[in-house]
């Protein structure tokens, strides 16, 4: 039983582990998109309409991760520089953009021109009176199938296990296959390291971009700041592929030697509140 709880306790340590690293680039991701949020609200405020379309362009890319409130800034900049522009048919799309996202949107009189609040009013009649005049989509069926329990089988001598988990490729080497472990481990090490490098100088850029104040200045430590973004993420993502990789690999060697029963399953703890139990059973 003190090895079964053991176990459990260094599997919850490590699936901690990894929330933390994915939070972290969470939290990073959620600092560059402010950072880029900042530039397009300055070039909107300085008339510069075609850095404009090209800020909100890059912003938009990362939808998913904008809160709602910041789309739809995003959206209205981007719709009024082509306006201004003169790109009706572009602004008309990107306003109706807006008002699939929030159909009883409205433009601040304080913040737009009367102009531009006409446009915009005579698009939002016309998308709204398509909308009704469209045919009510069927209801979704009630509910959904219930998922099966997953059960994957993977198996090993216990230290070996935990040392797999704590470097990608120790768990082949110690296996035998010392050539694809030792090339794992490297890899996995060189990525880790690179991660921690990168996450540390992107945090330094991108307060000097955040302090910098002449436009040319600007502009050229944005750059360093996003060259650097965009390679942390990169590391990240290398190291993750290596360590899931190794992972998959090292179970499918040990799978020929003991079995292990790995559960995921749902539970109900004395509170009632749904929650994900993970346990190993040898």
């Amino acid at each position: 039983m003190r090895v079964k709880r053991k176990q459990v306790l260094i599997l919850r340590a490590w699936l901690l582990v990894l929330l933390l690293i994915f939070t972290t680039g969470a939290v990073a991701g959620s600092a560059h998109n402010e950072a880029e949020l900042t530039a397009l609200k300055k070039a909107f405020v300085s008339f510069q309409y075609k850095k404009v379309v090209k800020l909100a362009d890059s912003l938009l890319q990362k939808q998913p991760r904008l809160k709602t409130a910041d789309l739809l800034e995003v959206l209205r900049m981007k719709a009024i520089a082509y306006y201004v522009l003169d790109q009706n048919e572009m602004a008309a799309l990107t306003f109706v953009q807006i008002l699939k996202i929030k159909p009883n949107y409205q433009l601040d009189p304080l913040n737009n021109s009367p102009k531009i609040i006409r446009f915009f009013n005579k698009i939002k009649t016309n998308y709204l009176k398509e909308q009704a005049a469209r045919p009510v989509s069927p209801p979704a069926s009630a509910a959904a199938p219930k998922k099966p329990i997953v059960s994957v089988p993977p198996s090993p001598p216990n230290r070996v296990v935990y040392e797999s988990l704590l470097w990608p490729g120790l768990g082949q080497y110690r296996l035998g296959q010392k050539g694809k472990g030792g090339f794992l481990m490297s890899a996995s090490f060189v990525t880790a390291a690179a991660s921690a490098y990168l996450i540390w100088r992107t945090q330094v850029l991108e307060k000097r971009y955040l302090n910098a104040v002449d436009q040319a200045d600007i502009d050229r430590k944005y750059a360093d700041y996003d060259r650097s973004y965009r390679w942390r993420n990169t590391a990240l993502i290398a190291y993750g592929i290596i360590w899931v990789y190794a992972q998959y690999d090292f179970s499918l060697q040990l799978s020929r030697t003991r079995k292990l029963t790995f559960h995921v399953q749902p539970g109900f703890p004395s509170h009632r509140q749904p929650s994900l139990f993970l346990y190993c059973r040898f």
